[in-house]
């Protein structure tokens, strides 16, 4: 049978294992991926290796380049002869 105390100590833990989990972490350094086959750029967050993002930017994308304060993405697509540009 459950007692009180023992009640108490699950939904103390249960408390602390939710708000562990809704802390939220600034994203570490970024890798942007292209992804020729779907015309996307992935974007990953390399502190965690996680995805954080899939941009689509046209058919074959083969390269991205940064604008010198980080703030623009240029991605070219090679069959779709454009260039994206991403904020």
């Amino acid at each position: 049978m459950e007692t009180p105390r023992l009640r108490l100590r699950w939904l103390a833990l249960a408390s602390a294992l939710f708000l562990c989990s809704c802390v939220t972490e600034k994203p570490g350094p970024l890798a942007y991926v292209t992804n020729e086959r779907d015309g996307t750029v992935t974007v990953i967050d390399t502190a965690t290796d996680r995805v954080v993002s899939s941009i689509r930017v046209g058919a074959r994308p083969r390269a991205a380049a940064f604008s010198p304060d980080g703030s623009h993405a240029y991605v070219t697509a090679e069959n779709g002869g454009t260039v994206s540009i991403r904020e």
